[in-house]
């Protein structure tokens, strides 16, 4: 007996698309024994044959799968691939409302974009592609930044408002992202 040959290629897909391969197309066994797929690590689900992933903003970048394919007499194989993760949506402006801010400005960070801010309430026009999945508000004073809380995007849902939370979980305010 002799195990199985697996192999599946890289790709590329947006978040809140389904990415699905029928594994038999990419899966043999040299004996033509009946093959089982099992997913060992990484995002997404095997059913009856079939690999998805239904990316969400979370997934954003490379995700390494790990996949194995037995035959009926125990035989495996392993195929380690990566599946891409991109999103083409921007976020073209934020509107903040922070209950209680002891500071004189606002640092927002959301991944690689920053904003200062004077205000605790503020509309600010932004040009940031949608690759990120939290953003962080920091009280800016003299003795350096204290985060303020966290709102997360980390789901893909039309509803683009969130809660900003505290690091110890309390309410602090709210924040409504427009995309397009």
């Amino acid at each position: 007996n002799r195990p199985p040959e697996l192999f599946i290629p890289d790709a590329t897909t947006e978040i809140g698309s389904e990415y699905s391969l029928y594994l038999r197309g990419f899966a043999s066994d040299p004996d033509g024994d009946s093959l089982e797929f099992r997913l060992l690590s990484g995002p997404g689900e095997i059913v009856e044959g079939t690999y998805s992933f239904v990316p969400t903003r979370r997934d954003i970048g490379k995700n390494e799968i790990l996949l194995e394919v037995l035959d009926e007499k125990g035989m495996k194989t392993e195929n380690r691939f990566t599946v891409m993760v991109e999103t083409s949506e921007k976020v073209t402006g934020i509107s903040y409302a922070l209950r209680s801010v002891d500071s004189d400005s606002v640092r927002i960070v959301a991944g690689q974009y920053e904003i200062l801010s004077q205000k605790k309430q503020s509309v600010v026009q932004t040009d940031w592609i949608f690759d990120f999945y939290e953003i962080h508000f920091f009280a800016v004073n003299e003795l350096g930044d204290t985060l303020i809380g966290t709102a997360v995007f980390d789901d893909v849902d039309s509803k683009l408002n969130r809660k900003i939370y505290s690091p110890a979980g309390n309410y602090m305010g709210n924040i409504i992202l427009m995309t397009e």
